[in-house]
């Protein structure tokens, strides 16, 4: 077991429990850290030594920007820990604010395509928030999505089976069973696939 070294900034991996001497841990994947664009981070950085990987992925998936699909069919940026949604768009930038209606941060990025499967976000401007961040909120939408794609992926099973194997799988990978959406079942709900059965979150 060997120790790496990663730019990581300060205050962020002191979150984590991270002492000031090095610590080692098991090294991970190297094609994960070749899939990260740890480029885009634009934060400043520090040689640091992280403990576990779970600090470096939860770091990693928090500052890097990205698209996922919202609750209503839209598409929603996820951002340092923040949910915005499009306000507009300029020749040089696309505005967003943040979702939540009592809050009025707001974000600016480059001109990207928000269909892209892995789109190049570049950060322009980044505005103050009133609230704590969306974890929980974030997470919930991140596994919509990913019930989404499985569904897709084969539309002949039937929603219920996708979503117990999903289910079962976060809990055997050690995720956070808070973020997956109860699954309700109409009472028009027969054995097939169809729009009258979904995850969905309680309301």
């Amino acid at each position: 077991m060997r120790v790496i070294t990663l730019m990581m900034q300060a205050q962020e991996v002191s979150k984590y429990g991270t002492a000031l001497a090095p610590i080692p841990y098991i090294e991970m994947s190297i094609l994960f850290l070749k899939l990260t664009s740890l480029s885009k981070l634009k934060v400043p950085m520090k040689r640091w030594y992280i403990k576990d990987s779970a600090a470096l992925y939860h770091y990693i998936s928090k500052m890097a920007a990205r698209v996922i699909a919202g609750n209503r069919g839209g598409k929603v940026l996820i951002y340092n820990g923040f949910k915005y949604q499009k306000n507009r768009q300029r020749i040089h930038a696309i505005y967003w604010r943040c979702w939540r209606q009592e809050c009025r941060a707001n974000l600016q990025t480059n001109i990207f395509n928000l269909d892209d499967q892995a789109p190049n976000i570049t950060i322009l401007q980044e505005g103050p928030h009133t609230h704590e961040e969306d974890d929980t909120v974030i997470g919930v939408d991140t596994t919509l999505q990913s019930l989404r794609s499985a569904i897709q992926q084969d539309p002949s099973v039937p929603i219920k089976r996708v979503y117990n194997n999903f289910a079962r799988n976060v809990a055997q990978g050690g995720g956070d069973r808070e973020h997956i959406p109860e699954f309700h079942k109409s009472p028009f709900h027969n054995d097939t696939n169809s729009t009258s059965s979904r995850p969905r979150c309680a309301s």
